[in-house]
């Protein structure tokens, strides 16, 4: 019998974060004194406190050595930080290589320092990944108050900080949270991960990843339109002074929810604000370039696109995202010297080879118009992937994973269209599958189709099939209008 995806077993909320709590927690503990410092070594002159009499009343240290390209990107952001917070205490500092200690100068609010052999930040993070958090906030007792990531609480945290009413323990359920959020989302139903989030998101209204969330269990998983759109217009109030935020939040809402025009006409605005004031932020451009790509402003998005791709093909994220992008325009054709640049940028970087593998696809499929070099790349691909079943794992997670939703999704259509030949042959889960990736794509009338056979065929129980059965019918209706 053909095994089910990974995750066919609907966990509870409860259930799901208990598993995922069991990863190892990072040295710098939200709440407990922070790792030694003695391994700071200044790139430029100066030293440093982190407490006693000489230290900053709360110091913010970004951690970047084994990730230098990523300060390429966000050494604007912490220094508009340490700009805008100089006044109350605040200090920031960047930990890097030798290498990327360039950029870090290029923050003239912050102070550089090297760690090229990497053991500072072992020891005070760990394993953690980045969208775990690379940024730590040690109080002026040399106590951690935060472990995040840029545009995820930091600014929230901050304004409590300096008003004198800092809640470490709240920081701490947060930053859990958000970490396990991030890696069981799609396992979680609607109700209580609203439940879960409602409160969050009021106490720290200028988290975009919480935000973000937030409004994709409304407008996806709970298809309340109503309540998504009033979540959104809070989220671009409350985010106007934080550009990266906007950015994080714009690039779940804009991938996780692709087809609503609203949703772009509402953030197009408030973004070209926000690259104004943050043009060397390439989550910032990217966001932007997102929203003119959706809403079918070619000509502003190629401007853009033309001005902005080597500051966000920093890094292979960066690259890969910029060409998924292109692909998605209404006329992909114009933007495939650009988009076929990035892909291959990316393979210099040492970029995820199922990634790379599956933009290569799309930029042949989308950009060159070459269906033949499109087939040749899925079969590279799936040579590799082995049982048949692995067909719609992969496109399960591409389409839903919270790193490659709205990214990659016309590699997931090829995938599931190898399975579509035989379609009598396919089980229900598989038909649900091959129902999302339809209709991510626009095409409304085969996903209501295929959603309906894997009611049909096995999923009547599943209350997930039904209410995607019934997001897939809202917008089949709206576009026969």
């Amino acid at each position: 019998m053909r095994v089910l995806r990974e995750d066919w077993v609907r966990r509870s909320l409860g259930a799901a974060l208990l598993l995922l709590a069991g990863a190892a927690p990072a040295q710098a503990l939200i709440g407990k004194p922070a790792p030694d410092a003695t391994w700071l070594h200044p790139a430029c002159s100066g030293t440093i406190a982190l407490s006693g009499p000489e230290a900053a009343g709360l110091t913010l240290i970004g951690f970047y050595a084994s990730r230098p390209d990523l300060l390429d990107g966000d050494w604007s952001y912490l220094d508009a930080i340490a700009d805008r917070y100089a006044d109350d205490g605040v200090q920031v500092l960047l930990v890097t290589t030798a290498d990327g200690a360039g950029a870090a100068r290029r923050a003239a609010r912050c102070l550089a320092f090297v760690d090229d052999a990497g053991m500072a930040e072992q020891e005070w993070l760990g394993d953690v990944d980045a969208p775990h958090g690379r940024l730590v906030a040690v109080d002026g007792d040399g106590v951690v108050q935060f472990v995040g990531a840029p545009g995820c609480g930091v600014v929230d945290m901050l304004e409590r900080q300096v008003s004198g009413a800092p809640d470490g323990c709240w920081e701490g359920r947060a930053r859990s949270w958000r970490a396990q959020l991030v890696e069981g989302y799609d396992d979680l139903a609607s109700g209580p991960t609203i439940t879960l989030l409602e409160p969050m998101v009021e106490r720290a209204p200028r988290d975009g990843l919480l935000a973000g969330l937030l409004y994709l269990t409304y407008a996806t998983k709970a298809n309340d339109a109503e309540a998504a759109r009033a979540l959104r217009d809070r989220a671009i109030a409350a985010m106007a002074d934080a550009p990266r935020a906007l950015a994080v939040f714009a690039d779940l809402a804009l991938r996780g929810d692709p087809l609503r025009p609203e949703v772009w006409r509402a953030l197009r605005a408030p973004l070209q604000d926000a690259a104004a004031r943050a043009a060397d932020d390439p989550a910032v451009q990217l966001a932007l370039l997102r929203a003119l790509v959706s809403d079918r402003d070619d000509r502003a998005a190629g401007r853009l696109a033309m001005t902005c791709h080597k500051r966000v093909c920093a890094t292979a994220e960066g690259c890969l995202d910029f060409a998924m992008l292109l692909a998605g325009a209404e006329t992909p054709m114009v933007y495939h010297d650009l988009a076929g640049g990035a892909v291959a940028r990316a393979v210099e970087l040492g970029g995820d080879d199922r990634l790379v593998a599956a933009a290569r696809y799309v930029v042949a499929l989308r950009c060159a118009e070459d269906r033949s070099a499109a087939d040749a790349a899925l079969a590279g691909y799936l040579a590799g992937q082995g049982e048949l079943y692995r067909h719609n794992n992969d496109a399960w997670y591409m389409l839903t994973g919270l790193a490659t939703a709205g990214r990659f999704d016309w590699f997931a259509v090829g995938l599931v269209e190898c399975l579509l030949v035989d379609e009598p042959a396919m089980d229900y889960f598989e038909l649900d599958t091959a129902a999302l990736a339809m209709f991510l794509v626009g095409r409304a009338d085969e996903a209501v189709r295929l959603q309906e056979a894997a009611l049909a065929q096995g999923g009547r129980l599943e209350a997930a099939y039904r209410d995607r059965l019934a997001r897939y019918k809202t917008y089949q209706a709206l576009s026969l209008r």
